[in-house]
């Protein structure tokens, strides 16, 4: 009885962006500022690169919003390109996606989802079969690979930040020589 008494007396609620405490009916929102302000950063940044790519014809998803600095579109070859994870750089000859397209072993597939769940990256009910990457396969397969649809994103130093599946299946079937259109980070000067 105590319990639920003090839930209803006493509650907190977090977001990213704010924290808010009930006390009895006394509300306080702690706003977190610093984050506030990146974020806002970060999105307006987002809308000017999609009006920017929009003029040749490539639009960004989403993830294109951690491109904190201005993006510049590159044609680079596979074999330069490098997966981070966990502090390490790998090429995307040892990356699990491209293991699962040699293999076609759906255990190496399912092992690379479930640490991503482990680490907190993909939620814990997340579909660990090869179901959306052999849907994305067989699209690239009859389709190609439309950088206009959806672009590779890249850190300034050839670091994927999206589309490594696609990259992956592009190794895959055409070999590290092939060269792909990506956006990357521009290079300081």
């Amino acid at each position: 009885m105590s319990r639920k008494l003090l839930k209803k007396l006493f509650s907190v609620h977090k977001t990213k962006i704010c924290k808010e405490i009930r006390f009895f009916n006394i509300r306080w929102t702690i706003w977190k500022y610093r984050y506030m302000i990146r974020e806002i950063y970060r999105y307006q940044n987002f809308q000017k690169l999609s009006e920017k790519f929009k003029t040749v014809g490539i639009s960004l998803p989403f993830e294109a919003s951690v491109l904190i600095d201005d993006a510049e579109i590159v044609h680079v070859p596979l074999k330069v390109l490098r997966r981070e994870w966990n502090g390490k750089l790998y090429r995307l000859e040892e990356c699990s996606p491209f293991k699962y397209l040699q293999t076609k072993d759906k255990d190496v597939y399912a092992n690379y989802i479930q640490k991503h769940i482990d680490l907190g990256i993909l939620p814990a009910d997340y579909d660990k079969s090869t179901t959306k990457f052999d849907t994305l396969i067989e699209s690239m397969n009859e389709n190609g690979y439309d950088p206009s649809k959806c672009v590779i994103i890249l850190r300034r130093d050839n670091v994927l930040l999206d589309g490594q599946h696609r990259a992956c299946v592009l190794l895959y079937k055409y070999g590290g020589d092939y060269t792909v259109t990506a956006i990357r980070e521009k290079q300081f000067r």
